[in-house]
């Protein structure tokens, strides 16, 4: 003989289904939520620009302009990766360490006016994760944040698998022409 439940009963099971749910959702929206970013450049258009670009990607930026702001922002909160501009204060490579411990050791990508090996050198050895050389473009910034695991890397399926790139030695992006190979 099969019984039914009282109503306060079943409403109750329903209930704690509905709420379990709704936490499980909540946890997973979470984890899946906008990757933050800290963007250190002293330039207002050049951020205002980083900012409406990487929005328009799904992350969430936040933003300072000097050096002062920049470990400020550094100290609030947890960043899946940096952008940080070398010439803020003319301090910007004086600035990586603190920026690195401050953002627990968070991916840091530079930008750079100066291309060249002895900077690039020097930005990797201090514990960049990344160099671009400017003017770069967007996507160029993009890329790097994803190979250097910043933000999630794109899946074929349009998921995003979160996690860095393979260990290297950091990548360097130049929008300089470069050389054509010959064919061999």
């Amino acid at each position: 003989m099969v019984r039914a439940l009282p109503s306060w009963l079943m409403k109750g099971a329903i209930m704690g289904a509905i709420e379990r749910s709704a936490n499980e959702e909540g946890h997973r929206a979470r984890m899946r939520g906008p990757q933050r970013l800290l963007i250190i450049e002293e330039d207002a258009e050049m951020r205002r620009t980083l900012r409406a670009f990487l929005h328009g990607e799904g992350l969430c930026v936040v933003e300072a302009g000097d050096a002062a702001e920049a470990l400020a922002r550094a100290r609030q909160g947890e960043y899946a990766g940096v952008v940080l501009d070398t010439q803020v204060g003319g301090e910007g490579l004086q600035l990586l360490p603190s920026v690195l411990h401050l953002t627990a050791a968070a991916p840091v990508v530079l930008m750079t006016p100066v291309p060249g090996r002895p900077t690039s050198q020097r930005a990797l050895a201090l514990g960049a994760a990344g160099l671009l050389v400017k003017p770069f473009g967007l996507d160029d910034l993009l890329q790097l944040l994803t190979e250097v695991g910043a933000i999630p890397h794109p899946s074929p399926a349009g998921t995003a698998e979160s996690g860095p790139a393979p260990a290297g030695e950091g990548a360097v992006m130049s929008s300089e022409p470069t050389e054509p190979q010959g064919r061999g």
